[in-house]
C-alpha cells in the first residue's frame, strides 16, 4: 500500500500532524490523502454530470423564481408555487446527491468489483 503524496512529495500522515488543522481542512486533506485515482475519461464524466447539475440549479432558480413573480402579480392569493419548487426542490437534491455524494450502493465501479470478486472466488469466467 503507498502513501498518496501531496504536490511537494511529503507524505499526507505527517502533513496533517505538522499543520495543527482545523476540522474541515482536515476533512479535505484526508480526502485528498486517500482519494481513488480517477482516469481522464472518467473526470470527463464526472465534470460533465456536475455541469448539468448546476445548469438545472440554474433553471429551477429562474423559472421558480417568475413562478413567484407571476404569484405577486396575479394578486398574491394561495401560494401556488410551493408545489412545484417543492417537487422539483425534490429531484434537484436527488441530483445532487449523484453527482456530488454518489453512494457505492448505486456505484457502478463497485458493482463491477463485486462481480469480479465472486468470478474469481468461484472460478468462473464473466462475459465479456
Amino acid at each position: 500500500m503507498t502513501i498518496k503524496r501531496f504536490a511537494d512529495g511529503e507524505p499526507c500522515i505527517r502533513v496533517l500532524k505538522r499543520d495543527n488543522l482545523d476540522l474541515p481542512l482536515l476533512v479535505n486533506r484526508l480526502k485528498l490523502c486517500f482519494m481513488t485515482t480517477l482516469t481522464d475519461k472518467q473526470l470527463h464524466e464526472l465534470a460533465h454530470k456536475r455541469v448539468e447539475f448546476k445548469t438545472h440549479l440554474i433553471a429551477y432558480g429562474i423559472v421558480i423564481s417568475t413562478c413567484w413573480i407571476i404569484w405577486a402579480i396575479m394578486g398574491q392569493h394561495y401560494p401556488w408555487p410551493v408545489w412545484p419548487m417543492a417537487g422539483w426542490g425534490v429531484g434537484l437534491v436527488f441530483h445532487y446527491l449523484f453527482e456530488y455524494q454518489p453512494s457505492k450502493f448505486l456505484s457502478e465501479e463497485e458493482e463491477y468489483r463485486k462481480l469480479k470478486g465472486q468470478s474469481e472466488r468461484h472460478g468462473h469466467m464473466m462475459p465479456e
